[in-house]
């Protein structure tokens, strides 16, 4: 594909990634393929079009973009892409590939060997689709600038970048790991262990948005946990800069993202600029999965209907989800999953949790917490009253109730006291010892027990 430059019109965003989703299958699926994606009769109608265009011609123009089947503009070596590298085949003179690690829309990632140092990397490699699109060929570019300023722990770090065949590549730290939510489940990690690998990919994204790395696709397919318990994120795909202009990334009506992760800013992306919140409500919906096992929203199979739930749908409280949505299957599969009871998930899931949430998960950018750094406070704070004891954890108004009540009960206590000791038979003596304004009597003697007779009196007597 071919960029005339122009701008897509508002309408085309959903029209063209549906294109670009079913354009790669047989041609005897497409239209199957469609229907599963696509539920609005208008934009599949579209699609359908523009599909029976390609097949007819071999060629369509779509919001300024050329697609071609074969053509001249089109090199030999990006038609071969088209089919994964095989096992032992050379990338450049430095990698050599063992297998194909996974494959997406910006081209394929594989298993290779470096020659010097001998090591396992994985490289990706950009490609595989039928046309090449230049902002791809920018975000594919901006991918690798972005890695190569990033050093932390839990970011996978760039080890070089290249062409191969006239495409780009870029190889980086191989990283041997489960995706997050898979480590928690196989492995029974608790609420809180859970909330402490969240606040380690906090830290490095936080670290990312230091060196103005925007990520953008905050799922946990893009974050792998080692054996030993931490973290890495391996995919800055569709990452952008926070001095790179916008325009060269995404075209006008067009989005990047994982919709059961994508802020709704990234799904309507007309006339807004992409920034550091949309990473807070990325964060946002993975914490909400890690915790209950599933996404803020329920969102269709069609792109259409997701995009506009995305936009407009109401985000649940995490509490009121337990408590009033979720079956009891539901909510056993849930506690079974962490290696704890219903009761003692159902606790954890606070008001204070329902108040970080109603913030990180807020439709409009500007309510949402303004940083990670805020994010992971108030998701720190949270995680400490969890392993307080629950008079800890109680309220300061309720603290102050208790408070008055032992006060009030204090004086009523001493008032009856008052009263009954100077009504009884040595009310003036103990009267005397409780108010500070009066003395003993003058007459009072004590008398030491060596002058006691009887061995069965008292220790010390009082007499008059």
């Amino acid at each position: 594909m071919v960029g005339s430059g122009a701008d897509a019109p508002a309408g085309d965003a959903l029209v063209l990634e549906l294109f670009r989703k079913v354009v790669d299958a047989p041609t005897k699926g497409r239209k199957a393929l469609l229907a599963r994606h696509c539920k609005d009769a208008g934009i599949k109608r579209r699609v359908g079009d523009l599909l029976n265009e390609f097949e007819a011609k071999d060629t369509v123009a779509l919001a300024g973009l050329s697609f071609v089947k074969g053509a001249k503009g089109v090199t030999e070596e990006l038609l071969m892409m088209k089919k994964p590298l095989g096992m032992g085949a050379l990338l450049g003179k430095a990698y050599r590939i063992e297998r194909l690690l996974d494959q997406g829309g910006m081209g394929r990632v594989y298993l290779a060997e470096q020659k010097v140092p001998p090591r396992k990397v994985a490289v990706k490699v950009f490609g595989g689709l039928v046309d090449l699109d230049p902002s791809a060929v920018s975000r594919f570019e901006v991918e690798i600038n972005a890695m190569a300023r990033l050093s932390h722990p839990f970011i996978a770090h760039l080890i070089s970048s290249g062409t191969h065949k006239g495409l780009p590549f870029l190889a980086m730290e191989y990283i041997e790991g489960l995706p997050i939510t898979q480590y928690c489940a196989d492995n029974k990690l608790n609420m809180e262990q859970r909330i402490d690998l969240f606040l380690m990919v906090c830290s490095a994204i936080r670290y990312a948005h230091g060196q103005e790395v925007i990520h953008r696709d905050i799922k946990p397919s893009n974050i792998l946990v080692t054996e030993d318990g931490y973290p890495k994120i391996i995919d800055f795909g569709i990452a952008k800069t926070v001095r790179v202009d916008q325009k060269t990334l995404t075209r006008t009506g067009m989005f990047l993202g994982t919709p059961d992760y994508m802020s709704p800013e990234q799904a309507n992306p007309e006339g807004r600029v992409v920034t550091e919140v949309a990473d807070v409500y990325g964060l946002g919906a993975l914490l909400f999965e890690l915790l209950l096992d599933r996404t803020p929203l329920r969102l269709p199979a069609d792109l259409y209907g997701a995009l506009k739930l995305l936009v407009e749908e109401k985000r649940p409280k995490p509490s009121q989800l337990w408590s009033r949505e979720l079956s009891i299957e539901e909510r056993l599969s849930i506690a079974e999953n962490r290696g704890m009871t219903v009761k003692q998930v159902g606790a954890t899931l606070t008001r204070d949790l329902d108040k970080v949430f109603a913030r990180a998960l807020e439709r409009t950018c500007e309510k949402r917490q303004d940083s990670v750094e805020q994010l992971a406070k108030e998701v720190s704070s949270y995680q400490k009253g969890l392993s307080q004891p629950p008079l800890v954890r109680t309220s300061l108004l309720t603290v102050l109730m208790l408070s008055v009540a032992m006060l009030v009960s204090f004086h009523y206590y001493r008032s009856e006291m008052m009263t009954f000791v100077e009504s009884s038979k040595f009310g003036r003596v103990l009267t005397g010892v409780m108010t500070s304004d009066m003395q003993p009597p003058s007459e009072l003697e004590f008398i030491d027990d060596s002058s006691v007779q009887n061995p069965d009196d008292s220790n010390i007597m009082l007499r008059r």
